[in-house]
């Protein structure tokens, strides 16, 4: 991780809870979020604009973060723990963005996959997603989010889902430290044809922690 991070010396970077944007960074931070994952998500809705609607009300603000190359967000990734996830699903949030039929139709099975927490252990943080603008990677961007969400949480370990066919992804973490445990299954992953999630685990070693 110190290697990666090591790349990040010469560039304007650093990162901010997503409470602390402004209103015009904050939603350019929403698009980098559904550009990345809009193979994954498009299945909610094919409208990118219902999707930065709809993911804008319901992240954890405070559970978000945000790399900044001066003023412009260029990484965005967001935690969890053994209570919570990093969205919070409400039936009025979802009626009011898809309509009252669809967005009460879509509540139970979005809070299903969104909301139930993915790890047990009180030290454990779960990274929700993460994700890097395409002009800023290779930079050491996604190792710097991590680095952040491990300092910041005080976790003894940090677990995420990557897609399996995402091997560009699987690769980075394992570089990191990330080491395989299981294979999880997600009808919504598997519809958009990128593979079964597979659940990583690093343990966290404070001292390399930045």
């Amino acid at each position: 991780m110190e290697k990666e991070l090591e790349k990040m010396n010469s560039e304007e970077y650093g990162i901010v809870c997503f409470t602390e944007l402004t209103e015009e960074q904050k939603n350019k931070a929403i698009a980098l979020f559904v550009d990345g994952f809009y193979n994954v998500i498009s299945p909610i809705s094919r409208k990118k604009e219902t999707l930065r609607a709809f993911f804008k009300a319901c992240f954890v603000q405070e559970n978000t973060y945000v790399c900044l190359c001066g003023d412009t967000p260029v990484g965005i990734t967001a935690t969890g723990d053994w209570q919570t996830r990093a969205v919070r699903i409400e039936k009025k949030v979802l009626r009011e963005v898809f309509g009252c039929f669809k967005g009460s139709y879509m509540y139970l099975p979005l809070k299903a996959a969104m909301t139930k927490p993915k790890v047990s252990e009180k030290t454990e943080s779960y990274i929700d997603f993460i994700t890097t603008d395409a002009n800023h990677r290779g930079k050491g961007i996604a190792t710097m989010l991590i680095s952040h969400v491990c300092r910041v949480t005080a976790c003894t370990s940090c677990s995420l889902d990557v897609l399996s066919k995402n091997t560009n992804a699987k690769r980075l973490y394992e570089k990191i430290g990330f080491k395989v445990v299981r294979k999880i299954f997600n009808p919504l992953a598997l519809f958009s044809g990128m593979g079964m999630p597979v659940f990583m685990r690093l343990e966290v070693k404070k001292e390399v922690v930045l």
